[in-house]
């Protein structure tokens, strides 16, 4: 029952998709025929011959010979019939996964420690022996055995508990099961088609089903969902990917807040270290002094010496107030969007940008750095006050700004702002230590120049205690500062790697969720695809179900004359009468409905398998008490009917009947039809 065409549909939805790139609709069309793998089955036809049991749940020991004929075995309630088929399916499949949804509890019958079933089968026409054995351990449940089979090519009993026992999904794989196991269908689950049990006749009607029923009809699209799911699955995000953005943002303003300490921390330790080598070499100098036979004459020296430091620091000072005034002429221009955008246009009006003179261009005076940097700021000579020509001002020459425009390397327009502005930073805060250093020395040179006006060693020895107390804290100072700046710098360290991780998991995070988008997509197309086709295999049952309603002539269906299945996944159904709507999935499960429904279902879907070369090999359809719930007489009829019926309506299965002897059951009804087995 494959799916015509399937892949031409699919692949022109996937073609149609533009959210998909073209490496997506290569990679999803080869996806989907990975995983469209048809259903094969080893075998063809499975019936039971004989089966014998001991010591399972209510049976001591029974054997049954069905000799692959339709049979119903009859008898007094609590007798062990329905014992008889649990047995049946213990045989085949061995335990559940889920024992108590199965109804499969107590297996070993009470007081006795062992339990054994023995299917003697026909499997295409060759006989073959599947014995399960199953131990029980203390008063407890603990069971062993079930994955202990042993398959024998005849019908001879010879085998032992000692003998070399089968490969349990050997067994499954045998009677059609592994295959539906690996696509993760219980075999239990597969069973309740061929097994219509009393404790609950709805089993197969849920939509935990509908996968299953896709499979048998050759929906074989249902496994790439399947597929498809567990990709999507897959790419589900780990808690680490899921918070990675966030966490990348925390991080990343830990490092900003740590690199802004950081450089305030470096910063004081900068002026911290000028500031006691200022101190220590004060220090040196008044311990020097007092010791020195020469006391004034050292002063002197002193003060002459610090007097030309002082003039070095100004000289460097005025290189530094050039160097920043340039550099926020640059950061202006660079902000000037205008100017960047046409820089080549305006190189040769930049040849004659605006110079800072060395001599006043009124009263010819020399003027110093500070001095130049008033004219640039005031257009007025700050010896004479005169107000400059603005010809005049921009034709000097004398003192030319060592940044031109004219001259500057392309390369610097490729330097960002940023840099600029670091730049700008670092020589403000030059500037600054400059500004403490001269002012500094120039408290130093008026001390001196004090001390040797006064001459007074002894004002000079208190000095000295003072500044050895301060250099002693400005050391604990900077000791502290360093110890502050290495504590930060491996902070820094540790969130930038932190960052950079949680960059990489962000990274992981978008290609996931891309990719879960793209595959939730695949899905809706594939699941499109597989309504249709859904569509059309409710419809071929509803036609079953529909020609059945003629064998029920007197009860709640005596009229029925319309079926009509419910949309979505599953496959409930209601049907429609002259006075009613019967809805499958909430049929009244004390009364007669729940069993016609069942009746319906299993038989349709049945005698539709039976057509095809891809059914299960299981043929058994299996009846457990189909009198059960409170069946009125007139549907208690319908169903003898319809149950007298089924060897005609279902001639490829072998049916077994289990019921007990009641008002309902008259076991010579069936006489024609089935072999009878009274069960005691």
């Amino acid at each position: 029952m494959s799916e015509p065409q399937v892949f031409e549909r699919i692949d022109a939805q996937i073609e149609q998709e533009n959210k998909f790139s073209e490496q997506q609709k290569k990679e999803f069309k080869e996806f989907v025929r990975e995983y469209y793998t048809e259903l094969q089955f080893e075998k063809d036809d499975i019936r039971i011959d004989r089966f014998s049991v001991e010591n399972f749940r209510t049976i001591d020991k029974a054997e049954i010979e069905f000799n692959r004929a339709d049979t119903i075995l009859y008898g007094r309630n609590s007798k062990g019939k329905t014992s008889l088929i649990k047995a049946l399916l213990y045989n085949i499949a061995g335990l559940p996964e889920n024992s108590s949804a199965f109804d499969m509890t107590n297996l070993v019958k009470t007081d006795r420690t062992t339990s054994s079933t023995t299917g003697f089968w026909t499997i295409d026409d060759e006989p073959m022996t599947l014995e399960r054995a199953l131990r029980q351990k203390g008063q407890g449940n603990s069971l062993s055995g079930d994955e202990e089979p042993y398959l024998s090519e005849s019908h001879t009993q010879e085998a032992t508990l000692s003998a070399e026992f089968t490969d349990p999904s050997r067994v499954l794989e045998t009677f059609g099961l592994q295959s539906l196991k690996q696509r993760g269908h219980d075999p239990y689950s597969v069973l309740s088609l061929f097994f219509l049990m009393s404790e609950d006749f709805t089993r197969f009607l849920g939509e935990s089903h509908s996968e299953l029923i896709d499979l048998l009809f050759g929906i074989n699209i249902t496994a790439v969902i399947s597929a498809i799911e567990n990709k999507i699955d897959e790419l589900e995000l780990k808690k680490i990917e899921d918070e990675s953005a966030q966490r990348r943002v925390q991080y990343s303003d830990q490092e900003d807040e740590i690199q802004e300490e950081l450089r305030t921390v470096r910063s004081n330790l900068e002026e911290k270290l000028d500031e006691l080598k200022q101190k220590e070499d004060r220090l040196n100098n008044l311990k020097d002094a007092l010791e020195d036979e020469n006391q004034l004459n050292k002063l002197r020296s002193q003060r002459d010496e610090q007097k030309g430091r002082l003039a070095d620091l100004k000289t460097e000072r005025s290189g530094v107030v050039e160097q920043l005034a340039s550099i926020r002429r640059t950061i202006e221009r660079y902000q000037d969007t205008e100017l960047v955008d046409d820089m080549s246009g305006i190189a040769d009006e930049l040849r004659n940008f605006m110079t800072i003179p060395d001599r006043c261009p009124i009263c010819t005076n020399k003027v110093d750095t500070d001095q130049r940097e008033a004219m640039l700021h005031d257009h007025a000579c700050p010896l004479c006050r005169k107000e400059m020509p603005d010809d005049r001002y921009r034709t000097e020459v004398e003192y030319a700004d060592p940044e031109e425009a004219t001259k500057r390397d392309s390369t610097h327009h490729e330097e960002s702002l940023d840099e600029y502005r670091e730049d700008e930073m670092r020589l403000v805060a030059k500037r600054e230590r400059l500004d403490n250093k001269i002012e500094s020395l120039e408290a130093g040179i008026e001390e001196l120049t004090e001390d040797i006006e006064q001459s007074d060693l002894s004002d000079l020895a208190d000095k000295r205690d003072e500044l050895q107390r301060e250099v002693k804290d400005l050391r604990d100072e900077t000791v502290e500062l360093q110890i502050r700046e290495e504590t930060l710098s491996q902070q820094l360290s540790r969130v930038t790697y932190e960052r950079k991780a949680y960059g990489h998991f962000v990274d992981i995070a978008k290609e996931k969720n891309s990719r879960r988008e793209a595959f939730s997509r695949l899905k809706g197309i594939v699941e499109r695809a597989r309504t249709r086709r859904r569509e059309k295999i409710k419809s071929r049952i509803g036609e079953e179900i529909q020609s059945l309603f003629d064998y029920f002539t007197g009860g709640t269906l005596r009229d029925a004359h319309s079926i009509e299945f419910k949309s979505g996944g599953s496959y409930h159904f209601e049907i429609t009468t002259s006075t009613d709507m019967l809805d499958s999935s909430v049929a009244d499960e004390s009364t007669a409905e729940i069993n016609l429904h069942a009746l319906l279902f299993h038989t349709a879907i049945l005698k539709l398998l039976s057509q095809s070369i891809e059914a299960p090999p299981l043929k058994l359809f299996v009846i457990d008490s189909p009198f059960a719930n409170e069946v009125d007489e007139r549907n208690a009829g319908d169903i003898v009917d319809f149950i007298s019926a089924l060897p005609d309506i279902l001639p490829d299965y072998q049916i077994i009947l289990a019921s007990a002897e009641t008002g309902d059951f008259n076991p010579e009804q069936y006489a024609g039809s089935y072999n009878l087995e009274e069960f005691s």
